[in-house]
């Protein structure tokens, strides 16, 4: 790894576990014939994809995922994400992606205004913006946890 900071950054990110209710809304998806990707931040290196996906292995998802995105070095995360969202959008008539950081959901709520965003809020990740300036984005949906609920 090149630097300390993303020394620090992988450690964080390995000790990351799949939200509860995660696996039960990704089943329900593809049970409903959504195709579900990754669209994560985390770089495109060998050791980040390695760990990543045995996070998806524990929590028992990763066959769940058609594909994931992950970002081109020296990208900005939420740009690479942006450039996930645009090649789905090529392929399929409705996308809506969930995101865990608010700076993320605001940028591409704002860029892709037919693509429902939707915000993960836990821990302290609703505090960088406030409801109002959330609400300004008509396609942003916040939820606090991923629960079950069928489409009837």
């Amino acid at each position: 790894m090149r630097s300390t900071g993303e020394r620090v950054s992988f450690f964080a990110h390995s000790r990351r576990k799949v939200l509860p209710g995660v696996k039960d809304m990704l089943e329900l998806a593809k049970a409903d014939g959504i195709d579900n990707f990754g669209n994560t931040g985390r770089v495109n290196k060998r050791i980040w994809v390695d760990m990543s996906y045995a996070t998806l292995v524990a929590g028992k998802i990763a066959d769940l995922f058609e594909d994931t995105f992950y970002t081109p070095l020296d990208m900005p995360a939420a740009v690479s994400k942006a450039v996930g969202i645009k090649e789905l959008r090529q392929h399929y008539s409705e996308v809506s992606h969930f995101d865990d950081d608010p700076r993320t959901v605001a940028y591409l709520a704002t860029l892709f205004p037919e693509v429902t965003i939707y915000l993960l809020q836990y821990g302290s990740t609703g505090l960088l913006y406030s409801k109002a300036e959330l609400d300004q984005l008509p396609n942003l949906r916040r939820i606090g946890m991923l629960q079950k609920s069928h489409k009837k």
